[in-house]
This record gives C-alpha cells, sequence and structure tokens, in this order.
C-alpha cells in the first residue's frame, strides 16, 4: 500500500512552509511519498507540480524518510515501491551498525542521503541483524522507536514475501532462477570447478545480466595465487544461465558451500586446504616432476598430455615472458577500492545505456572492473603503502589456485600445471653409469660440471663476472652419445636439463641475441645444464664476405663469455670451428665412432633385463650380442631398431627375439627378411 502524504498544500512549490524550517534535516518524523509515470520523467508529489524544483528539495529533505513510488508495467499491481532515501541520523546510525562490513553500503553511509534501490538486498542479507537491532533500539528509545517504525512500514513489505519464500526454497533444496541471488550473500564462500578442479572461492559480486544468449546470473569470485613474487587476490567470473521452474541448488554449476552437507563440506574443505598448503609450498621457483595436461600460455597451441615430465615452476619467470594474461592482485590482508567499488546506475534509468528493461529479477550488487594487461610492480607494498603478506594462513589455503606456472622442459613450453599433478622426480641414477663412455672422460665432465654447479670453484677472471660458466663442446658423428652424455650429467647432478636446438634461436641476429640472452639468464637462475645441440651454425669459422653469419658469431661470442652456468655444445664438424670459440670452451671432448664393444654395450642396455630396467627382457644369446655388434649403426639406430623390433614381438604375443630384428633390419635395408643370420650380419672372425 502506498502511504499518504501528511499534508496537502497547493502552494507547495511556491514556498517553502514555516512548519517545515522548524524540523532539522532527517527529523520530521513522517514518510515522504514522491511519484513518477516511469523513468522518463521527474519524481514528484501526488500531485506533480515541477515549479521550483529546489524548493521542493529542501522540503523533501527534513522528512526522515523519502520513498519513490512509479507504475508497475510488469503487474497489474498498480504503484510500485522503487528506491528509498534515509535521511533521519537516528536510522543512519542505525543502518550503520546493521550493514558494518557491507561493502557498498559502507560507502553510501558516508553521503548525506543513504538510498536503497529495489529489490533492497542489502536489507534480505542482513534481515535478522536489521530486526534485533531495531527491536533493541525501539524498546531504548522512543523517538528512535518512531522513527524506525516509518522505515518498516515501507521495507517490511518488500522484503518479508522473499524471507519467507526463500525459507520454503530451502527446506526443499531448490531454488527458481528469480531467487538465485538469495543463495549469494556478499563475502560468502562458493563452490565451482574450474579446468575439473573443485575450487572454493570467495563471492565479491553478483548481479542479473542481458546477454546476447538470454538472462545470466553472472557471479564475481576472488581466489588466491602467486605472481612470482606476492600472494594476492585475483578474480574469477562465473554464469548461471536461465532455467524455467525449480533447479536443485547442488546440481548448479556454481553452488554456495552451506548448501553442502556437513561431512560432504568436511571433506571438500579438507581436500582443498591441503592442496592450498601444497600450493603454497611452489612459491619461488621448483624443479619437480609431472603427469597430467598442461595449459600453454600461448593460447593457439592446444593442451597437451605429460607423461613422468619434467618441469620448472615459477611464476616470477613465466609472468616476464610478455604473457597477456598477467593480472594486478590484491593484497590479502585487505581488499582495494577495485572490489569494493560499485557502479553508480542513474536514478532515472539504470539501464538505459543498455536499452534493456529489467525484468523484475535482483540485482544485488554490480560489475567489478576487470582484471588484466599491465604487469604488477616489483615491490611488497600496496598501494596504501603497507607491507603485503606474503605467508598464507588457515583461512587462506582453501581459496588457493589450483594451478601453478612454469616451464615445461618435456614439451619446451610456458604452461599452466595442476598443484595436483606435481610430484617430487624419481631420479634415473643409472643413466650415468651406463654412459658408453672412457671412465676417465665421465669422471672429467663429472668433475667440470659438479665444481662449478656446487660453487665449489671461485675462480674468476681478471674482469670480475667474465668467463665464469663451464662451457663443453661434444662433437662426434651423429647418434655416438653427445646429447645423452648432457641429459645423463643433468639426471647425475639433479639438475633440469634446458635443451634446444641452434634453429629455436633464430637466424637474424638481433632475434638470436634477444632469444640467447632469455635462455642463459633462465638457466642461471634454475643452475640449469643448459644443451644446444647441432650448433655449427655459430661456431664455423667467420669468413669476409658473409657479414650477416660473422654478426651472428659475434653476438654468441659475447654472450657465450659472460654467462655464468654450465653448457654443452654440439657439434658434427668441430674442424670448422672459429678459432674464437676455441678459447672460450673448457672441454672439448671427440666422441669417435662406436667400436664393436660400444655397442654391444648398448645392445646389452636394451635387450638385457636390469635392475633399472626390468621390462628390458628378450631370449637374444650373447653370441646374437656378438653378431649384433659388428653391425655398422650408432646408438640411436640401435635404440630405434630394438623399439620396433619390441613391437612386432607383441604384436605377435611374443618375447623380443632375434627373429623380430632381422625382419626390422632387413624391412629397413631394404632387403629380405631372410633367416640366415650370415646373410643378414657380418660373419663372425
Amino acid at each position: 500500500m502506498v502511504p499518504n502524504n501528511s499534508e496537502d498544500d497547493d502552494d507547495d512549490s511556491k514556498t517553502v512552509k514555516e512548519e517545515d524550517l522548524a524540523f532539522d534535516r532527517g527529523m520530521r518524523k513522517e514518510v515522504k511519498s514522491l511519484y513518477r509515470e516511469d523513468y522518463r520523467h521527474p519524481w514528484a508529489e501526488w500531485t506533480p507540480d515541477n515549479d521550483k524544483m529546489d524548493a521542493e528539495r529542501l522540503k523533501n529533505s527534513k522528512f526522515a524518510v523519502v520513498g519513490r513510488w512509479e507504475m508497475d508495467t510488469d503487474s497489474d499491481g498498480g504503484l510500485a515501491l522503487h528506491s528509498i532515501t534515509v535521511q533521519s541520523p537516528i536510522l543512519k546510525k542505525l543502518l550503520e551498525t546493521v550493514f558494518k562490513g557491507y561493502k557498498g553500503v559502507e560507502t553510501k553511509m558516508k553521503m548525506k542521503e543513504l538510498t536503497f534501490s529495489k529489490p533492497f538486498n542489502e536489507f534480505y542479507y542482513r534481515w535478522e541483524q536489521y530486526q534485533e537491532l531495531c527491536q533493541h533500539e525501539s524498546e531504548r528509545d522512543e523517538v528512535a522507536k518512531e522513527h524506525i517504525s516509518l522505515l518498516n512500514s515501507i521495507v517490511e513489505p518488500e522484503i518479508q514475501p522473499h524471507v519467507e519464500h526463500a525459507k520454503e526454497l530451502k527446506e526443499e533444496g531448490s531454488v527458481t532462477f528469480d531467487y538465485l541471488w538469495v543463495l549469494f550473500p556478499p563475502d560468502c564462500e562458493i563452490f565451482a570447478q574450474i579446468d575439473r578442479q573443485d575450487r572454493i572461492l570467495r563471492l565479491a559480486s553478483s548481479t542479473y545480466l542481458r546477454t546476447q544468449c538470454g538472462i545470466v546470473f553472472q557471479l564475481k569470485a576472488k581466489y588466491i595465487t602467486y605472481d612470482g613474487t606476492d600472494f594476492g587476490w585475483a578474480s574469477e567470473t562465473f554464469q548461471i544461465n536461465a532455467f524455467e521452474g525449480y533447479r536443485k541448488v547442488l546440481e548448479l554449476s556454481v553452488v554456495p558451500l552451506s548448501a553442502f552437507q556437513d561431512d560432504m563440506k568436511t571433506q571438500l574443505v579438507k581436500r582443498v586446504e591441503d592442496r592450498g598448503r601444497a600450493f603454497e609450498s611452489l612459491k619461488g621457483w621448483h624443479y619437480l616432476s609431472y603427469n597430467g595436461s598442461v595449459d600453454p600460455a600461448d593460447e593457439k597451441l592446444r593442451k597437451q598430455k605429460v607423461y613422468n615430465g619434467r618441469v620448472v615452476i615459477d611464476a616470477d619467470l613465466y609472468h616476464s615472458q610478455d604473457i597477456d594474461e598477467d593480472v594486478v592482485l590484491e593484497p590479502l590482508h585487505s581488499l582495494s577500492n577495485t572490489f569494493d567499488k560499485t557502479i553508480t546506475k542513474s536514478m532515472d534509468d539504470p539501464f538505459a545505456d543498455l536499452n534493456f528493461i529489467p525484468p523484475p529479477l535482483p540485482d544485488p550488487f554490480a560489475f567489478l572492473p576487470g582484471f588484466g594487461g599491465q604487469r604488477k610492480k616489483k615491490n611488497n607494498k600496496d598501494d596504501d603503502g603497507k607491507e603485503r603478506q606474503v605467508e598464507l594462513n588457515n583461512e587462506h589455503y582453501r581459496f588457493c589456485d589450483a594451478s601453478v606456472k612454469g616451464y615445461c622442459l618435456t614439451s619446451k613450453q610456458w604452461v599452466k600445471m595442476l598443484v595436483d599433478n606435481v610430484d617430487e622426480i624419481k631420479w634415473n641414477t643409472a643413466s650415468f653409469k651406463r654412459l658408453v663412455l672412457p671412465s676417465d672422460y665421465k669422471e672429467l665432465i663429472l668433475a667440470f660440471v659438479d665444481s662449478h654447479l656446487s660453487q665449489g670453484d671461485s675462480f674468476d677472471d681478471i674482469v670480475q663476472g667474465k668467463g665464469r660458466g663451464i662451457v663443453i663442446l661434444l662433437s662426434g658423428v651423429p647418434g655416438v652419445g653427445k646429447t645423452l652424455t648432457a641429459e645423463a650429467v643433468a639426471e647425475e647432478m639433479k639438475k633440469p636439463l634446458y635443451s634446444m636446438s641452434a634453429g629455436q634461436l633464430g637466424f637474424d641476429a638481433d632475434t638470436v641475441e634477444i632469444r640467447l640472452r632469455s635462455v642463459l639468464e633462465i638457466c642461471t637462475k634454475w643452475r640449469a645444464v643448459l644443451l644446444i645441440d647441432e650448433c655449427d651454425v655459430f661456431l664455423e669459422q667467420r669468413q669476409i664476405s658473409d657479414i650477416h653469419r660473422n654478426k651472428l658469431v659475434a653476438v654468441f661470442l659475447r654472450l657465450l663469455e659472460y654467462y655464468q652456468g654450465c653448457m654443452f655444445l654440439t657439434t658434427n664438424r668441430v674442424a670448422t670451428f672459429d678459432l674464437a670459440f676455441k678459447s672460450r670452451i673448457d672441454l672439448i671432448i671427440d666422441y669417435p665412432k662406436l667400436t664393436p664393444s660400444a655397442k654391444k654395450q648398448i645392445w646389452q642396455t636394451f635387450v638385457k633385463p636390469s635392475e633399472e630396467f626390468p621390462r628390458n627382457d628378450s631370449t637374444i644369446t650373447e653370441e646374437e650380442l656378438d653378431v649384433l655388434a659388428k653391425i655398422d649403426i650408432n646408438g640411436r639406430e640401435i635404440k630405434n631398431l630394438v623399439k620396433t623390433g619390441r613391437l612386432l614381438a607383441k604384436r605377435k604375443g611374443e618375447v623380443l627375439g632375434m627373429q623380430h630384428l632381422r625382419t626390422v633390419l632387413g624391412v629397413q635395408t631394404g632387403g629380405p627378411a631372410i633367416e640366415d643370420t650370415e646373410e643378414v650380419y657380418p660373419p663372425l672372425d
């Protein structure tokens, strides 16, 4: 029912009554009701009179509460309450207590006029506190009781039906689309799945929106992530599409955490908090094993599966790679105005810009400004100059991100990885032992690398910082174990192996310098073993006539001299080396062609079971190994031959034997797969 104005005077618009001047602002114990036909018309009294609006505003300011009514175009209910403005200082003080900590309303409290718009969600979310405080103040102060009665006469008819209907829905465990807003009060904890991972987030805002696909209920929530320097709050947006009738709350794509039964909620929270502790432990950089999908930072690339892969978790370097998704994080100890601010909508036509006549749906909160596009400054202070909280506590763990950022050494990409798929590395201690090299070679290589990576040798150049790295050149024909040496050394030293080909650096001098400098900085930080395969183009002797390649060599030489890490270079043409390189290389190892005994050792590694390779079973005898060792192939070809032979044996349901290797070799050489060993392999001496 629309409240009546207490006075009726035809000259209201011309002069301000003397009795109005007798009241201070907000102390007249009446509700002042205003009316408009629609949003295109100004607010006015029931008998509209638009003269001297300034006098009208002054007269209205004396009332404790101002209610605004308009025609209800969505039903035949006649007039509908649009908004109320609380001007009574008594009511303001009461509401200040009721809405303490309520974002958006706290900002309104500082204004002279405190205005609430339909559907008055703020009152709904704090209805119990409001009623309790109203009762307490009414019993204590008679004037306050009268002011409270005025406000209740308007607010209670709007809120109480929602309260009663929401109670019925809660008992049924269901909800309708137009009542989704009652499930999500500000700052509540919500459950959702992101990348198939169970997540708990803190709600920042919610609102109904009209999109090209229809009306949706949008929620913006916060979660804790790490940018390489600080932990902080980031934003995630969810949408629930419109639906007909009733739907179970637990079937929604976003569910308030309070909707779960206690036992289910306890299990969920424990699982998520355990993951949050693991997330915190991964700050900084870590070299670990990974099993699962990785999400490349390059949006053009698809997700990839990685099995027993090696990764380096390093959010700081991830964000330094010009990746667009970088965000500015809000400090943990407080929420900045980014989350507190709401978009102020015009009282005359809040939806005019959207060309949208709103349905009778709640609008609890407004949009939050989006994030992205700007790299956060590297400091530990927030906008107020306060030190940011770096460590997390028990209250934070449930809100932690389910993914970490870093580099996948297996797929050679900057990626996001799931925390649950990260594990400690199971080191292959036999790889270096099984490396087919003279023992003194192996000891020398290991001594070089171990001394450098452990910083046991403080030797420096005359110029400080120059020549402190270790550069080892591995030369020889393909397939003799050059690349395997670098891999085995990294495994023995338990360090990351950052491998790349010369082609990945580019062929333009400026591009090479930028990419190589980045790689060298990364490897220095991670104390990684850097392997540049087939780097002949950078090492060949410079020619006066080839200025372009001379520039490439000069860039490579300059960066190499100031590199402070451990680098392996491989080449097949050491004879064409530029003389300047020889003085910058600490150790040159020439790999001769594999001898029969070396090849037998490689064959034995792949076809005989051992403690490290228990599945390498076969029926091949020692005599047959001697025959195989005389075949003129390299180590990589031996591995490929055994691999193909095992596939053939598996297809036939047999154990790998000599007959399978005969067949494969016969196909590869283009000859018949004959049974006579003497015709396929060289005769025994």
